[in-house]
């Protein structure tokens, strides 16, 4: 990556816009982060610099910020065995109901979880309303997990239907919506971190699914074992070489992969109170539409 990263330095030092990044980040920003005319141009210079096609690098899903261009090239000149994620930036990840889940180069181990119900019996399965932590306000004067879902719709990061009827005639199949839950953390500054679950298990979505590994995150181990990798070759890249470890947190990460097509009808929820789109004219992380404010039910 010394060619990516020689680009990357070359940018911070003739743009100020790229310096100081660190800035743009966190709830209350102090800098601006670098707008689009800046970075469409950049992308091209780093593809140049590892010999893909620059015409293509800025290719992304409608529902992804994501370039799967320059994604799968990076991948594979770094030979990352984890190969599919590629595939679902582009076309969208599966959830392993009516599109399978690819085995991606032994990453994880493999498990196979058989499947407990047939796809089409995990669209006609009973509804169940949401969790009392998803409709409760906590105390908090209304109930933050609802506040969270009006957040991502104003985001983009779902459609909102009028009815379930609506959206089965959108989506062209039958839905069952997943209760929803919501779980409150008190920081140590005292504030609050709400999150919302999808409980695709009390739903019974999740025993249509049939996955191929399984799922586990690294491990210190891990860790350890990679460091103890890096402490060998360190000594072959020079004695000024640095060895240095990066936590790095992406906000609404899984928000940033795209649902396929065939999987949306099992991904759906209902919420208790009346959710409004706040944006007449919305760009949906790529695609221009209309819309009108609705009150689900």
């Amino acid at each position: 990556m010394g060619s990516v990263s020689s680009v990357l330095l070359a940018a911070r030092e003739t743009e100020p816009a790229f310096r100081d990044l660190h800035k743009t980040f966190g709830a209350s920003p102090t800098k601006a982060f670098p707008s689009e005319s800046l970075l469409l141009p950049l992308r091209r210079r780093v593809a140049t610099a590892r010999s893909l096609d620059a015409s293509t690098i800025d290719q992304h899903h409608p529902a992804s910020p994501w370039r799967h261009q320059l994604d799968s090239g990076i991948q594979a000149q770094a030979a990352d065995p984890d190969v599919a994620i590629a595939k679902w930036l582009r076309e969208g990840a599966p959830m392993g109901i009516t599109v399978p889940i690819e085995e991606s180069g032994g990453v994880f181990p493999k498990f196979r979880t058989p499947r407990l119900k047939s796809p089409a019996e995990g669209l006609n399965l009973l509804s169940v309303s949401n969790h009392q932590s998803f409709k409760d306000d906590g105390g908090f004067g209304s109930p933050p997990g609802h506040e969270i879902v009006q957040k991502h719709v104003d985001q983009g990061f779902g459609e909102l239907f009028s009815d379930q009827a609506s959206a089965e005639r959108a989506l062209g199949s039958p839905v069952t919506p997943a209760p929803l839950g919501c779980i409150s953390k008190q920081r140590e500054d005292g504030s609050y971190k709400h999150r919302v679950i999808m409980d695709l298990r009390a739903n019974a979505v999740n025993d249509a699914v049939a996955t191929p590994e399984r799922q586990v995150l690294p491990t210190v181990f891990h860790h350890g074992r990679d460091i103890a990798w890096l402490a060998d070759v360190l000594p072959q890249m020079g004695s000024d070489s640095v060895l240095a470890t990066m936590v790095l947190y992406f906000k609404d990460a899984f928000m940033g992969i795209p649902l396929h097509p065939a999987e949306r009808p099992y991904k759906t929820c209902a919420v208790d109170r009346p959710c409004h789109r706040h944006r007449p004219i919305r760009t949906f992380l790529g695609t221009r539409f209309k819309v009108r404010t609705v009150s689900p039910t």
